[in-house]
């Protein structure tokens, strides 16, 4: 039975988060869920007429860490990010991956 950081067994988290230095991440799956999401804000402007500046994206634990990277890869200015209970994606990649829109 695994137990954990603070040795108990029983958690609701799925990550031991002790091992963040050497953790591998799914690089293709992270950006193939960000683009996922970018194609859902551009449906809710093109076919809903609502404008990405109006637009928030968020998520829990894993969806989270889409989000983020969605938040800093996207071409469109959105609203905003709300994460819940996450982590920061590619944080060894964060500024070679952050949208230029990021800084209007």
């Amino acid at each position: 039975m695994k137990t954990f950081a603070d040795h108990s067994v029983y958690r609701f988290d799925y990550y031991d988060f002790t091992d963040t230095k050497d953790r591998v991440e799914d690089v293709e799956g992270l950006y193939k869920a960000a683009a996922q999401i970018k194609e859902l804000v551009a449906v809710e402007e093109r076919e809903h007429g609502i404008p990405s500046e109006r637009v928030v994206v968020g998520g829990f634990s894993q969806g989270g860490a889409v989000s983020v990277l969605t938040g800093l890869t996207i071409e469109k200015q959105i609203a905003g990010l709300f994460i819940l209970s996450s982590y920061i994606p590619l944080r060894k990649e964060t500024e070679e991956v952050n949208s230029p829109k990021l800084h209007e």
